[in-house]
């Protein structure tokens, strides 16, 4: 570290800056296969469906995990929101000690979720070993989809991970030692500007410190801080989507056509494949799907029938 207590250009500030950085970043990590994968589940939904769970999956190749701390956002906040309601029944978290799942920014269009499998007092309750094929999930999420119309063309709803804080994304092993994070030397500055020098001679001396966010300024002390990085080569994440369908798009492509008509004709009387979610071959909005769906559609389509409509 240095203190420059003297005034100097800023010539020397940019020289000063340059040098250190030369110095002290590290470079990042080489490549590696990942040791944890992290998967949000995509799911599909309808208009105005409350409850929506969607899972989160976790690859555990190498470590035991014994604590987490995973924070979501949507693109698309206008769509759709999390409610804090979280499901561990059948998950890898089912019977941690401590699960809190909330909304940093208060308004649902984010949340933060936080496990440990054991807190301080017994009982011991052990972590997730490994290996973990990501076939169970982690843990399951509550979501409400708003009551859009079927105009709304953009219906598909990114969930992503916030990677840029360690602090809100982060895994731990039962020691609680971080899994699949790099640590980096970073430069770190305060600005000074003298508010009071001394007299003639000795007016290289400054009496009163005032701390500044930048230049200009007098002085300046410089540090070095050891910063935690996420390396993403150990950890791949995999954001998930929500997808909602408009009523009628039986077969799940976003719109409403023949196709769909084709698609009910074959679940019903073909053994072919039901609509997902069940709720998009119902166009009649009577709770059930049956033939009644398949002439509403054709009416709809093809006699200027009105449109489908969700119960």
């Amino acid at each position: 570290m240095s203190l420059i207590s003297r005034r100097i250009s800023p010539a020397a500030f940019v020289f000063v800056l340059f040098v250190a950085a030369i110095y002290f970043v590290t470079p990042p990590p080489a490549e590696a296969s990942p040791i944890l994968i992290i998967q949000v589940d995509t799911v599909y939904a309808y208009p105005g469906q409350q409850d929506v769970t969607f899972p989160i999956y976790l690859q555990n190749l190498t470590d035991t995990v014994a604590g987490f701390q995973l924070w979501m956002m949507l693109d698309q906040p206008d769509i759709m929101q999390f409610t804090g309601g979280f499901d561990t029944s059948g998950t890898l978290t089912s019977g941690w000690e401590f699960i809190d799942v909330r909304s940093v920014g208060g308004q649902g269009f984010d949340i933060r979720i936080t496990g440990l499998a054991n807190m301080v007092a017994d009982p011991y309750t052990p972590g997730i070993g490994f290996p973990q094929t990501g076939d169970i999930p982690l843990i399951k999420i509550k979501a409400n989809i708003y009551d859009i119309p079927d105009t709304t063309t953009d219906r598909y709803v990114v969930l992503f991970m916030v990677l840029g804080d360690v602090n809100n994304f982060h895994f731990s092993d039962e020691m609680g030692n971080l899994i699949g994070i790099y640590l980096d030397t970073v430069i770190d500055t305060n600005w000074y500007q003298c508010m009071q020098w001394m007299p003639p001679p000795d007016d290289t001396i400054c009496l009163n410190w005032q701390q500044v966010s930048g230049p200009p300024a007098d002085s300046i002390f410089v540090d070095t801080v050891i910063v935690p990085h996420l390396d993403t080569n150990l950890v791949e994440v995999i954001d998930g989507a929500m997808v909602i369908h408009p009523c009628g798009d039986a077969n799940g492509t976003g719109k409403v056509n023949i196709q769909d008509i084709t698609f009910l004709i074959n679940f019903l009387y073909k053994s072919g494949l039901p609509p997902t979610p069940y709720q998009t071959g119902d166009s009649n909005g009577n709770g059930i799907v049956n033939i009644q769906d398949i002439t509403y559609l054709i009416n709809y389509l093809y006699k200027n029938g009105p449109a489908p409509q969700y119960q």
